[in-house]
């Protein structure tokens, strides 16, 4: 089980960087985004948030957003599609790589979208979509490493966070917590790594503000 879990970790990080160098391959090799069939109704929505994916993340996060907020969730499996209606959301059913499918989502009157799904390929696929339709709706996305946040960032992406770096500075602040290392040194080294590693971001919305 060791021997298995160290293989496990040392892998991930190889797989995490070559999403971007198969994501560039694909993309030349496809001219258009896949599409959806099915008949895309118009929600009719304004300043609403669009959650794309209603696994753990995005089921967590509807639930967090005040009842005031309307939210729509863009879902492709069908048991989630169920789930979402049932928790009382309203639920565009279908791949959200789709353009036609993000238009019905009424993008143009969104006031925030939340890219929720791991994949990605598809999650990058998502943010240039959702550029193209409408550049000025700020994004936040989950990002499969630090290499695909700064490709998220670059097709327009306002925030993007990776889960599991985020919850390895959790643990390494507890360990230093418990290694009775002061608070004020704690703080001052998590957000000093913290932000070397979102620098594309940070450098990105700064460059916003001096062009607004």
């Amino acid at each position: 089980c060791i021997t298995v879990a160290a293989i496990t970790i040392a892998i991930t990080p190889l797989f995490a960087n070559m999403a971007d160098p198969i994501y560039q391959w694909w993309r030349k090799r496809t001219k258009t985004k896949p599409s959806n069939s099915i008949p895309m109704p118009q929600v009719g929505f304004k300043d609403h948030v669009v959650i794309v994916g209603y696994g753990y993340m995005g089921s967590f996060l509807a639930e967090a957003i005040p009842n005031s907020t309307p939210i729509l969730i863009i879902e492709s499996h069908p048991q989630r599609v169920k789930k979402a209606k049932e928790d009382g959301y309203a639920v565009i059913g279908g791949n959200a790589t789709s353009t036609d499918l993000l238009k019905a989502a009424d993008l143009d009157k969104a006031a925030l979208l939340i890219i929720t799904i791991p994949d990605p390929i598809d999650s990058t696929m998502v943010q240039e979509a959702v550029h193209t339709i409408n550049p000025k709706l700020k994004v936040m996305a989950r990002a499969r490493s630090l290499e695909h946040m700064k490709e998220l960032v670059k097709h327009g992406c306002s925030e993007a966070l990776v889960p599991e770096y985020e919850a390895s500075l959790t643990m390494m602040r507890d360990i230093m917590i418990l290694l009775k290392v002061k608070d004020v040194t704690i703080d001052e080294f998590i957000q000093d790594v913290r932000t070397k590693q979102y620098s594309p971001i940070l450098v990105r919305n700064s460059n916003k503000k001096k062009d607004s």
